[in-house]
């Protein structure tokens, strides 16, 4: 029995909680009893903070509760001096910051509008008055993508239909479009031009036969990728010249616009009313308190769920508190965050749904944080931020992520925003499930996270350039003691390559990659399993490669394009040495103690051991292990083993379905081989 488990059953168990009941058709004036329960969480909660100390316990009935406000939970709910809270959700239990849509508010748009749709959608296509549901500020569309924070905002009301987020209308409507001659690349984030980022974007040549109509609009959109493969943008065009066959953006691209040969940049037309032409499509406009949509099902729309996200605060947040445990609700519908958790300890989440939200499902610091049995699937930002630990000392957050799925999550804001981002110290995750994500799944900042026991499946299906489990972390080469152990990453490739499982990028340092199965990672020679992107120390042991291309490489960049870099790395890496993190990192990884003196451009510890690879085409060269900007001989490899097989059995050795537990026979079977 762990500590925290121990804790909570002598907090608990030392006398009755005390219980309120709330139900959907509750009375806020009633007793909150079975027989005369209360209506809303707030009240429930309110009476909580009222008790005397002791435990205290919320059980909401099945049903939806709308929450307009955030519901708040402090120290005066529960703490050593006031006792522990439950709250607990009968199944079908659901805190929503949806606004239902009436089936009578929709209407049909008027001529002047029908007249601007294409033929085939004009006499399906409804106009919803966003008044008619209530007041409020509904948000607007915003400056979204790679490295602009500042312009963020929260994401505005969202039609969904059926719990299925709409998309934009947009062209084409499969498929993206290709820039056209660049007339001018505009300002870059953090060079040329930077002081006009915000004032100003770029021009380029499109050519298409919509301009005249793409014209008439009045908040039309470019998403796509101008720069580099990780370089997504949402960016609003500022001008469409119908005689010079351009369009202009508003603000900058990181980039600049890029031209390289080597590039694929690409973009989609959005929030076009001209462009409704697909069911399910959605135009927005937040200035005139309207939207118009296309309904996938015209005969059978009339019955269908329809919502917008209405909230714009976190349905939940607890500042503060310290032993609450929330199981058994589905939270959805808030415009941004669904839950948010600020400097509070022993906070247990279970069986807890977070998602169909425009933002992040969970965001979270503290210790003793754990969530168990949770699902986030469709969460538009990250599905959750766990943030604790101390980096001066190295105590650990004592944060444990097990036996939850994240699916679908960063449709809103697609790069960059991982299903699980950690920050500190000593994050586990377990036996989770991660799968059809756009970009990267886990993104870890700090020191010793252990990643184990997870499944990864289909991840990085839109973006280039990524891996399943993400480091950057080589500006700081305090940041290390890692471990990627005994997980099974499956499927995770593109036709345009450049994906992979586990990615050390740019100097990460100090990561073990063991005891893993990787199945059908990469597609192409190109690709890679795992990358070693310049940093020391790093050891990949012990894992079972079943038709990878590549199953590690090893890039040096300081030899490489990134040779300008390394002047600038040096002072960070100085400044980092002696910072008061250095004292306890020396204790605990004692290999800094030679840093300053490590060939930086070629750096030591690099092991690729004990690793076999099987294949059913072309072998890989070198026993699975590439080498750019150095040679084999800046690698300990040794042990390793190449295995041609049949692609059946290959197949055969794992199915294409289950949790990484079933993967672990494959891999000492294959350890025994050697």
């Amino acid at each position: 029995m762990n500590r925290w488990l121990a804790f909570w059953m002598l907090w608990v168990g030392c006398c009755p909680a005390a219980i309120w009941t709330v139900a959907p058709k509750g009375d806020d004036h009633g007793a909150g009893t079975p027989a005369a329960p209360l209506r809303s969480l707030a009240e429930a909660l309110r009476r909580v903070a009222a008790r005397p100390p002791g435990p205290a316990e919320i059980v909401l009935k099945p049903g939806r509760y709308t929450i307009a406000e955030t519901c708040r939970i402090g120290a005066e709910h529960a703490s050593a001096g006031r006792g522990t809270l439950v709250i607990r959700g009968e199944q079908g239990a659901v805190l929503s910051g949806f606004r239902e849509v009436p089936s009578a508010a929709w209407k049909r748009p008027d001529e002047a509008v029908r007249a601007r749709l294409r033929p085939e959608a004009r006499d399906y296509v409804l106009s919803l008055s966003l008044a008619d549901i209530g007041g409020g500020d509904t948000g607007r569309l915003s400056r979204r993508g790679f490295n602009v924070p500042e312009k963020t905002e929260t994401p505005p009301a969202l039609l969904f239909v059926n719990g299925r987020a709409m998309p934009l209308a947009s062209w084409p409507d499969k498929g993206t479009l290709k820039p056209g001659k660049i007339i001018d690349a505009g300002p870059t984030r953090d060079g040329e031009g930077k002081d006009d980022f915000y004032r100003r974007g770029g021009t380029f040549e499109v050519d298409s036969d919509r301009l005249a109509a793409w014209a008439q609009e009045k908040d039309l959109w470019v998403d796509g990728v101008f720069g580099n493969d990780w370089e997504w943008s949402l960016n609003r065009v500022h001008a469409v010249d119908t005689v010079k066959r351009t369009l202009t953006l508003e603000w900058g691209e990181v980039s600049g616009l890029l031209d390289k040969e080597w590039l694929k940049p690409h973009f989609r037309v959005v929030n076009a009313l001209s462009e409704i032409s697909v069911p399910g499509e959605v135009w927005y406009d937040y200035a005139g308190r309207r939207l118009l949509f296309y309904p996938p099902d015209a005969d059978g729309f009339r019955k269908s769920v329809t919502c917008l996200t209405w909230t714009p605060v976190p349905l939940i947040r607890a500042d503060g508190a310290d032993g609450v445990k929330i199981e058994g609700v589905a939270l959805a519908g808030a415009r941004g965050a669904l839950m948010e958790i600020h400097d509070s300890r022993r906070v247990a989440l279970e069986r807890i749904s977070f998602g169909d939200n425009g933002g992040d499902g969970l965001v979270a610091d503290g210790s003793a944080l754990s969530l168990r049995d949770c699902r986030f699937d469709g969460c538009g930002g990250r599905g959750a931020l766990l943030v604790g630990g101390d980096e001066t000392s190295l105590i650990p957050s004592a944060q444990v992520v097990e036996h939850c799925v994240f699916s679908h999550n960063s449709w809103w804001s697609r790069v960059f925003q991982p299903s699980l981002e950690l920050r500190g110290v000593g994050q586990i995750v377990r036996d989770c499930t991660f799968e059809d994500l756009p970009h990267l799944a886990v993104e870890l900042k700090g020191n010793d996270f252990v990643i184990e026991r997870n499944l990864f499946r289909r991840i990085s299906t839109e973006f280039r350039d990524m891996g399943a489990v993400y480091l950057n972390l080589g500006e700081n080469p305090l940041r290390r003691g890692t471990v990627v152990k005994d997980n099974f990453f499956d499927d995770i490739r593109g036709p345009d390559g450049k994906r992979c499982a586990v990615y050390l990028d740019n100097a990460t340092m100090g990561v073990s990659v063991e005891g893993n199965l990787f199945r059908n990672v990469g597609r192409n020679p190109g690709d890679w399993a795992v990358m070693v992107h310049g940093g020391g120390h790093n050891k990949v042991r012990g894992n079972v490669f079943l038709d990878c291309p590549c199953p590690c490489e090893v890039a040096f960049l300081f030899a490489t394009w990134a040779r300008d870099w390394l002047p600038g790395y040096q002072k960070k890496w100085e400044t980092a040495l002696g910072s008061p993190d250095a004292a306890a990192r020396l204790k605990a990884y004692p290999e800094i103690k030679g840093f300053a003196t490590e060939d930086h451009v070629h750096p030591p510890g690099i092991v690729f051991e004990g690793n076999v690879t099987l294949h059913s085409g072309a072998a890989p060269q070198n026993d699975g292990l590439r080498v750019e900007g150095g040679t084999l001989e800046n690698v300990h490899a040794a042990g390793n083993l190449v295995l041609s097989s049949s692609a059946d059995d290959i197949a055969n050795l794992q199915p294409v379905s289950g949790l990484p537990e079933a993967a672990k026979p494959v891999i000492e079977r294959w350890r025994g081989v050697k």
